[in-house]
């Protein structure tokens, strides 16, 4: 253990990485979660979804895209 931390000392190299776009990557896909949950509940109770339920979730989800291009550069 100790040859490791003098290699490392002497010759390692640190990486700060930053993981603010996978905790909001992360926060959007629970957000999903909790709005697909509710359609499926209002589905079962009334038997039907609404197309502004759908367009809604669609909303979220070209969010969850957003933040994954930007996670991998591509915006």
């Amino acid at each position: 253990r100790s040859k490791y931390c003098r290699s490392m000392t002497l010759d390692g190299l640190i990486v700060k990485q930053d993981f603010k776009q996978v905790d909001d990557l992360v926060y959007e896909v629970n957000k999903i979660g909790t709005n697909i949950n509710q359609v499926a509940r209002r589905a079962n109770e009334l038997e039907h979804v609404t197309s502004d339920d759908i367009k809604y979730l669609k909303k979220q989800l070209d969010v969850i895209y957003q933040q994954i291009e930007k996670f991998y550069g591509g915006g």
